[in-house]
C-alpha cells in the first residue's frame, strides 16, 4: 500500500466573488482534501476555530479589487497566532494590474505569494501544498 508521506490540513479562504470561484472551478478540477473557510469575506467570525486544526491557510483572489486589507490582516494575524502557514494564491488572467492597495495588503499579511495564470495552475499547486495526490496503484500490481 502506497501512502503519503506528508498531509497538510489545508484551509482555503476565497476573497471576494472571485476568490470563490478559484475555489469552485479547484474542486471541480479535482482538487480533493482542503476545507473551504465558509466566512470569508465577512468579518471573521469561527476563523479562530478553522484555523486552529489547520497547517495552512491559503487565500484566493483573482480580482484584486475585491481585497479588504483589513479583512487580510486578520485572517493572517489568526492563523499564524494558530500556528499555521499563511499563503496567498492569485490568479492573474491578464485583465487586471497585479498592483494596488489588495496587493500591498496581501504581501504584507502572507508568509508566501503565488501568482499563477490559471485557475487549473491554482488547483494544482494547492494539491502540491497538500502534499500531492496520493499515489493510484499501478496495474501491474493489481
Amino acid at each position: 500500500m502506497t501512502r503519503r508521506s506528508y498531509e497538510a490540513r489545508v484551509v482555503l479562504a476565497p476573497l471576494g466573488a472571485s476568490g470563490s470561484g478559484v475555489a469552485r472551478g479547484s474542486a471541480e478540477l479535482g482538487l480533493e482534501g482542503v476545507a473551504t473557510y465558509q466566512g470569508a469575506g465577512g468579518n471573521g467570525h469561527g476563523l479562530e476555530a478553522t484555523a486552529a486544526g489547520a497547517d495552512v491557510v491559503v487565500l484566493l483572489a483573482a480580482d484584486l479589487t475585491e481585497v479588504d486589507a483589513a479583512y487580510v490582516d486578520r485572517i493572517g494575524t489568526v492563523a499564524r497566532l494558530a500556528g499555521c502557514l499563511v499563503a496567498a494564491v492569485v490568479v492573474d488572467d491578464g485583465h487586471g494590474p497585479l498592483t494596488g492597495p489588495g496587493m500591498t495588503s496581501l504581501r504584507e499579511a502572507v508568509d508566501m505569494l503565488v501568482v499563477v495564470r490559471s485557475v487549473r495552475l491554482a488547483a494544482s499547486f494547492l494539491d502540491v501544498v497538500r502534499g500531492g495526490s496520493a499515489p493510484r496503484p499501478s496495474a501491474q500490481g493489481a
